[in-house]
């Protein structure tokens, strides 16, 4: 019975977690094709492939308090790509 109750828990967390990442996802997606993102500023000779990290960067500087909310699941884990390709993590603040 405690095992059901948990694995029901465990479901319910995972749709909510998945519900908060799709709605972050549209409201970014929104976002970006009413205003365009402003450039981000340049970095010293960045590995190939990182202007899409520098447009995530920008579009992030350029979204209000209640979009970053809703896109943070879908931005960490751009943060995260972006880390590993050697670009730089994107600055969350």
């Amino acid at each position: 019975m405690y095992i059901t109750a948990f694995a029901v828990g465990i479901l319910i967390f995972a749709g909510l977690l998945l519900a908060w990442s799709g709605i972050g996802f549209v409201v970014a997606f929104i976002h970006y094709m009413i205003h365009k993102p402003p450039p981000a500023p340049p970095a010293d000779e960045p590995p190939p492939g990182c202007d899409v990290c520098d447009l995530m960067q920008g579009l992030w500087s350029n979204m209000q308090w209640w979009e970053k909310v809703a896109a943070f699941a879908n931005f960490a884990l751009v943060s995260i790509v972006c880390q590993a390709k050697g670009c730089g993590s994107l600055d969350l603040r």
